[in-house]
């Protein structure tokens, strides 16, 4: 994944910037044994979100234990560990990873040809754990994103004024509408069906607005890289180049703030959940109103740059 969905640290409670980072541990601790520890190389921030949100939205309120990193085994650090949100995200980043190794490799040349190429070879014990606890996931993931490659190379044949920047944006979305919905189930409700079917229509909407805001901004960052090495862009073919006018950044801007609100308005029916976790909810809003539309502005604005692992 990308890693642009992050808090604005500086307006979380202590308490919560303590469980935000508690989660991130937790979601890497989980991947190395959920996927193998090499898969630990790959953490998102972008996962962070889902298992948090899914812990608000299935009402669990994981108690934090003290675990030992491997990076840096002398220090114990407050981890999440015994939660089903917190499992599911790790297996689910390992396998998008997986996916994007796959797509490297048919896209890059030189030394990160050859890196993907290892990388994808690596991460097919990845998938091959993934497809056997969570049956259908793997497979949901490499049919959407196939719906998005379609959509990419049907757009590479078609004129600028052609281009459906909504559509391109809506397929990756559809990816993580389905990443986001599928572990929900009436068990996470007393076996209310209905609870369910509702929770999951919240998780659809959520995973697919923030899909449609990681696409474009993951898109808007790369342009000009992009724009150098002759690679498919969709602000390359609307636009034509890979600076922007003022204009055009309001514009940007506006289209982006667009998909965080609509995910965050759907978080708002997560009210008629009375037992929704507090405090992953309180990270989540923070993300959502505050988080992106900083990273976005950056983003726009080129004085973005991608974080080192720890720094959050």
């Amino acid at each position: 994944m990308f890693g642009y969905v992050k808090p604005q640290v500086g307006e979380l409670k202590v308490s919560e910037y303590e469980y935000y980072r508690a989660v991130y541990c937790g979601v890497c601790r989980m991947m190395g044994r959920e996927c193998g520890n090499l898969s630990r190389l790959c953490l998102s921030y972008d996962l962070t979100f889902l298992a948090l949100f899914l812990c608000a939205v299935r009402g669990e309120n994981s108690r934090v234990v003290k675990a030992r990193c491997p990076v840096n085994p002398l220090v114990k650090k407050n981890m999440v560990l015994d939660s089903e949100s917190v499992t599911y995200a790790a297996a689910a980043c390992g396998a998008l990873a997986a996916y994007g190794f796959r797509d490297d490799k048919s896209d890059e040349n030189g030394l990160r040809r050859i890196g993907a190429g290892i990388g994808a070879a690596v991460s097919e014990s990845w998938l091959a754990r993934a497809r056997k606890k969570y049956p259908g996931l793997c497979e949901g993931i490499e049919e959407k994103l196939g719906q998005v490659y379609d959509a990419e190379n049907e757009a590479r044949k078609q004129k600028a004024a052609d281009v459906s920047l909504d559509e391109l944006a809506g397929k990756f979305g559809d990816v993580l509408a389905f990443v986001f919905a599928y572990p929900v189930s009436s068990k996470d409700f007393g076996d209310d069906e209905k609870t369910a079917e509702y929770s999951r229509a919240i998780c659809t909407n959520v995973g697919h607005h923030v899909g449609r805001w990681i696409y474009c901004i993951d898109a808007i960052d790369d342009i000009k890289e992009d724009e150098k090495k002759q690679r498919f862009n969709p602000f390359l073919l609307t636009y034509g180049k890979s600076g922007f006018t003022d204009d055009e950044k309001l514009t940007l801007a506006s289209i982006l703030r667009a998909e965080a609100d609509e995910a965050a308005d759907a978080l708002d029916l997560c009210e008629f959940f009375t037992d929704a976790a507090k405090e992953p909810m309180n990270i989540i809003e923070n993300i959502l109103h505050l988080g992106m539309p900083d990273t976005a502005r950056r983003v726009i604005d080129g004085t973005y740059r991608k974080p080192g692992r720890e720094k959050i």
